[in-house]
């Protein structure tokens, strides 16, 4: 939202209280600063339009506008933090075995997937699917890193209609990924961690209902399908 310019009003030390209020909501100076600024003399008015170089309309644009520092530095950190992903790119194939739960006998799926960088490496894509004796099940994974969360986050999507929100953590020792999501809607939460080796992805997860009540307990084994040196 852009604001229209205002006209500047002259308003002795009213002036200076308020730039001393602003910067102590801001938290950039300490709260001594506000008894010190009403020891302070009133300054002296600003200069005219005559003395000053042309700043408003007539003013000439700059040429070459440079965007706000704090987007290029959300840019720059969130390409940093999905070079991690490098170790997710390619064609994998593998296997995921789940434990008998909820009166349900202990059975593998089989699938693959292919990651890859997307929108200029602010996005990392999966898209993939699991076979079960039921039918095929397809998914895509959208990943990103948020700024202001510190976190990574992902969206999955389902070919039976179910979106995910995922939060992650990354460990750089371990090359481990800990995700955690909840369903707003049903109350289930469950979590899973990924790690990396040359050309093997592993992982573990769990799914529960709100009563933490165990709906399903899984290992996946992934392998690249064209191995990397």
């Amino acid at each position: 939202m852009r604001i229209d310019d205002l006209e500047p009003r002259w308003n002795g030390c009213v002036t200076a209280a308020v730039a001393v209020a602003v910067a102590l909501f801001l938290g950039i100076v300490p709260a001594q600063a506000q008894a010190q600024a009403q020891d302070q003399q009133c300054p002296s008015p600003p200069p005219t339009a005559e003395d000053t170089p042309d700043s408003g309309e007539n003013a000439a644009p700059s040429e070459n506008p440079e965007p706000a520092a704090a987007e290029v530095d959300g840019e720059k950190l969130v390409r940093e933090k999905m070079q991690i992903f490098q170790a997710y790119e390619g064609e994998w194939d593998g296997v995921q075995s789940y434990a008998e739960a909820e009166g349900n006998p202990a059975f593998e799926s089989k699938g693959s997937w292919a990651g890859s960088f997307q929108l200029d490496g602010m996005y990392f894509q999966m898209d993939g699917f699991s076979d079960y004796k039921t039918g095929r099940s397809l998914y895509r994974w959208m990943i990103t890193y948020d700024v202001s969360l510190e976190k990574y986050r992902a969206w999955t999507f389902n070919s039976n209609g179910i979106v995910t929100d995922w939060l992650a953590q990354y460990d750089p020792e371990q090359k481990e990924l800990t995700w955690h999501f909840v369903d707003a809607r049903t109350g289930i939460r469950g979590w899973l961690k990924t790690q990396t080796q040359p050309n093997v992805l592993t992982g573990h997860g769990m799914a529960k209902t709100e009563g933490a009540r165990v709906l399903s307990e899984y290992q996946l084994s992934f392998k690249r399908k064209k191995i990397r040196i």
